[in-house]
């Protein structure tokens, strides 16, 4: 063993990074007992003859940013570093504007922070190479003079688009980005950004992928380009306490390279935001690669998280939004606007409740007029109160109304009348849960026959609610002789 380094730190969390020659040095960390050994890749604790790998992406990362946000929301600062898929001045901006505006809403992952560029802000630069961003100090130093408790960076796609950047490299510039931020920054912990997967295709012949050689687009180039990118990063993952690696390549655009994607503009760049409500991005790229930061960076402030065992059903944080608001009323969109159920589709009911970040208390619907108008994507919510101030405003719906339906059939003894040859009846049956009113009270009943019935030749024509736990059913005898059957079971499926 050589270069041998011995520290005592007062807990774990202290625990420092590895610093690394070919793996040659080794640091060893007394700490409550332990001993915790780093071998340029895990930290090992040592306990007597026991030894268990601690990972810190799993266990500790970003531990002193989530305690910042935990504790002092209002003054934590986020800045994002990277190319043209970080640049402000670029369609990227809807990343940043997202976390600002929507990611610090009550209820979502960065909520308590301040929404403004002081506190939430990208130091982009199209065009650059990692290489050369390593290269020029002033960045660095622009960096540092932010005094960030997070920086969440994202290079690569500039370093390898053109075919001078071999694997071995790439992962030497990322280590060396990281440890330059950490020795200028030493309280400030890194969040290291997978760069989204190319596309396949020269989207408006821009040749942004070529070869040593120059040859534009080669086949296979953007798979091997992104794979390359995405094991470099991967690489990086349990070598330092304080830093972490998401995988936004998998999590957002999945790591096979397409010719075409919906959330990819070009072959290297995100699509820009579709819409803007407020101050909120709305769907593109760039907005969920901000949504899985959030996820990732944030920490459960849900003032409305729901959950099935006390829900029938909920849409999940972050799935809609409030696209209108006025006096007396309020639409419902999804957010995403291609990719998502629409809001028209969610079986929201004057029984259940509307949550929107920044309201303190959920929203009861008891007195609401819920419409789905015809052909439309939103709910409107007519109900009283000025809701101007929720456009924008992330919602969840969450539904405390009866289930779909029964879960199970409802076997019903049903008595039919003597039907005379070619006549039609009404009789009715006592089926739990079936509803009449408004639309968005109503249910459907299913009703199937016993097997006499068929075999008598009768027709079930209709099986409705015609009542409150009741339902109707319309019978034709088609046959040329009347025919009355015995009392027999009828299995009824009530639907919403």
């Amino acid at each position: 063993m050589k270069n041998v380094e011995i520290k005592r730190v007062s807990r774990e969390a202290d625990l420092p990074s590895a610093k690394h020659n070919k793996g040659a040095m080794i640091q060893v960390i007394a700490s409550g007992g332990n001993l915790f050994v780093s071998d340029g890749e895990f930290w090992k604790a040592k306990t007597g003859e026991q030894s268990s790998s601690v990972t810190p992406s799993a266990t500790r990362s970003l531990s002193r940013w989530r305690k910042k946000l935990e504790t002092d929301a209002a003054n934590a600062k986020l800045v994002l570093i990277g190319d043209s898929t970080t640049d402000y001045t670029t369609s990227s901006s809807g990343m940043t504007d997202w976390l600002r505006n929507a990611g610090t809403q009550i209820g979502q992952p960065l909520s308590g922070m301040t929404a403004d560029a002081n506190h939430i802000y990208a130091q982009g630069y199209n065009g650059i190479t990692l290489l050369l961003w390593l290269a020029d100090q002033n960045k660095l130093a622009t960096l540092a003079a932010t005094n960030a408790d997070l920086v969440i960076a994202s290079f690569g796609l500039n370093d390898v688009r053109l075919g001078a950047c071999t694997l071995d490299q790439m992962k030497a510039r990322i280590e060396q980005l990281v440890v330059g931020i950490t020795a200028s920054m030493p309280n400030t912990d890194i969040l290291l950004r997978i760069p989204n997967t190319m596309l396949t295709t020269n989207t408006g012949n821009l040749n942004y992928v070529q070869d040593g050689q120059g040859t534009i687009n080669p086949a296979g180039a953007a798979q091997a380009l992104s794979s390359l990118l995405r094991d470099a990063y991967k690489s990086m993952l349990g070598r330092w306490p304080h830093v972490d690696v998401i995988d936004t390549q998998a999590e957002v655009f999945g790591t096979v390279a397409r010719s075409t994607h919906p959330l990819m503009a070009d072959q290297l760049h995100p699509t820009p935001v579709m819409s803007t409500i407020g101050s909120t991005p709305k769907g593109g790229g760039y907005v969920a690669i901000a949504e899985a930061l959030a996820k990732r960076v944030g920490v459960n402030n849900s003032a409305f998280s729901v959950d099935n065992n006390q829900y029938r059903a909920n849409s999940g944080n972050s799935k809609f939004v409030i696209v209108a608001g006025g006096n007396g009323y309020f639409d419902v969109s999804n957010l995403d606007g291609v990719n998502e159920m629409p809001a028209s589709q969610f079986p929201l009911t004057i029984a259940d409740f509307v949550f929107i970040a920044g309201f303190a208390s959920p929203v009861a619907l008891t007195s609401a007029a819920i419409t789905r108008p015809f052909g439309g994507t939103n709910i409107r919510v007519s109900l009283a109160g000025d809701w101007t101030a929720a456009v924008g405003k992330r919602a969840v719906l969450a539904a405390t109304h009866a289930l779909a339906t029964t879960q199970d059939r409802q076997i019903v003894s049903v008595d039919l009348p003597s039907i005379a040859a070619g006549a039609i009846i009404s009789i009715t049956a006592a089926v739990t849960g079936s509803r009449t009113g408004a639309l968005h009270d109503a249910t459907a009943a299913v009703a199937t026959p016993p097997a006499a019935f068929i075999t008598a030749g009768l027709v079930l024509l209709n099986c409705y609610p015609s009542a409150n736990d009741t339902v109707t059913l319309v019978v034709q005898n088609p046959t040329a002789a009347a025919v009355d059957l015995a009392a027999a079971n009828f299995a009824f499926w009530v639907v919403r």
